[in-house]
């Protein structure tokens, strides 16, 4: 710019007069305006410049200097309000007496081996419990002793003398403080379970007991109230729990599992026959176990037995829910078969003994109607018995004296067919061959048709003539 010598205002370099007083612009300095000073360099001569630039630099190193200087201070004040414990404190009681207990848990640290977090209402809890005005004095005083304390690390004791939190400083802003955070001390929990392969899970985590009746460590868990859930399944049903633990600072006693559990008294009238259980054999009978256990309270199992008699024949009991504390397995069918089988025992050796009677009687009087009924009509030994008695009209004079008629067995070979067998003795004389004593054993098959028995065959089994 050009500066006019008569009005000392600026005019563009291009004017040859002043806008401002109509001066001529001859002969004038020509500079440029430094707007941050307002000293202009073409003004300066070569001795003035240094100076300049030595007062530039002396105001530069001023403002360095008062940067470092408020810089410390700062960070110091700064410091002090974000790491003073004692602060941290008042805002623990703060939240607390607002009920904020997310808040307030949230100033406590967890250790990484503690396996369940903070519950927000069970921490308050504790608190109450503790007593808050004791717990912030024993914190103040924590904080006082650890920081004249060459430790980092410091207790804090209950009232029963049991370490529940724990105080820890270290060093941050390039040493110049010492921050303080506040660590729960979680406590070591065992538990106990009656059954080797139950499941517990304490505030969600899971633990496999693997032993009975012995205490398996579960892992660290906070004081306070926990929830526990446990499960265990066997062949008779499924054993839930759903309880809350609470976890002492002075480390609880093993927690024992205690499922609602009972057992069943097992009885039937066939001891021998295999146990099964919701469809699978136990390969034990009834007289083996005679007791189950453990059975859950509710349990919606359903037992039942098997018996396989002599011949090969299945018979299965009732099905029965294990609702009861004893359970009876009936087996209706195979007790109707025996009472039917008793019955037709009882018959056919009546049956049998009648007809020696009467086939004494037949022969003696050469007559077969004695016995006719004995014997369905027109088959095979229908006519062999009429053609044997009707004979003996032939031998003249003769005599039988029968002596002994045991029956030594009784067996049904199939369904309405029997079979006994006998021991019969016996005396035949004639005037023709004399006098003999006889020894036969008998196997007599009868069968049952339309409420009647006849037989079906009769044999010889063995026999012994002795003449006397």
């Amino acid at each position: 710019m050009k500066k006019c010598q008569s009005c000392h205002k600026g005019n563009e370099i291009t004017f040859k007069f002043c806008v401002y007083c109509g001066a001529p612009l001859t002969n004038v300095d020509v500079h440029m305006e430094n707007t941050e000073s307002n000293v202009s360099d073409a003004l300066l001569t070569p001795k003035d410049k240094p100076v300049k630039e030595s007062l530039l630099k002396n105001r530069k190193s001023w403002l360095i200097g008062l940067i470092l200087l408020i810089l410390p201070l700062a960070t110091y004040f700064s410091g002090k309000v974000i790491y003073e414990p004692h602060k941290v404190v008042d805002e623990f009681e703060q939240a607390y007496i607002e009920e904020d207990t997310a808040k307030l848990a949230s100033y406590f640290e967890i250790p990484k081996e503690s396996l369940s977090e903070i519950e927000n209402e069970a921490f308050i809890q504790m608190v109450k419990q503790y007593g808050w005005t004791n717990l912030k004095t024993a914190l103040m005083n924590g904080i006082d002793s650890l920081k004249e304390s060459d430790s980092n690390l410091l207790v804090v004791y209950d009232e029963g003398g049991n370490g529940f939190i724990t105080l820890h400083k270290k060093p941050v802003m390039f040493r110049l403080f010492e921050e303080v955070t506040v660590r729960f001390k979680p406590v070591e929990l065992y538990v106990v379970a009656p059954y080797a392969g139950t499941k517990v899970i304490v505030s969600d985590q899971e633990i496999n007991v693997d032993k009975v009746e012995e205490p398996v460590r579960a892992g660290f868990f906070l004081p306070g109230e926990h929830t526990v859930t446990a499960q265990y399944q066997n062949q008779l049903g499924e054993f839930n729990l759903e309880d809350s633990l609470y976890i002492g600072t002075d480390g609880s006693e093993p927690y024992v599992i205690q499922f609602g559990e009972r057992s069943v008294d097992l009885d039937s009238d066939i001891q021998d026959a295999v146990l099964f259980i919701n469809n699978e054999t136990t390969n034990q009978t009834i007289d083996e176990i005679q007791q189950l256990y453990p059975v859950p309270e509710d349990s919606n199992v359903e037992v039942f037995a098997e018996y396989m008699d002599a011949d090969g024949t299945i018979y299965r009991s009732s099905a029965e829910k294990l609702n009861e504390d004893y359970v009876y397995l009936s087996f209706e069918e195979y007790n109707r078969r025996q009472e039917s089988m008793a019955l037709h025992e009882e018959n056919t050796r009546e049956f049998v003994a009648n007809f020696r009677d009467d086939y004494l009687a037949a022969i003696m009087a050469t007559d077969f109607n004695f016995v006719s009924v004995y014997f369905e009509d027109e088959t095979p030994i229908y006519d062999e018995y009429k053609k044997f008695v009707e004979d003996h009209a032939k031998f003249g004079v003769y005599s039988y004296n029968f002596l002994v008629n045991d029956i030594t067995s009784f067996v049904e070979t199939s369904e309405n067919e029997f079979k006994i067998e006998t021991f019969e003795t016996f005396e035949f004389s004639s005037e023709k061959d004399g006098q003999f004593y006889y020894e036969r054993s008998k196997e007599y098959t009868i069968v049952y048709i339309d409420d009647r028995y006849y037989f079906k065959e009769i044999k010889n089994l063995d026999s012994k003539k002795t003449k006397i």
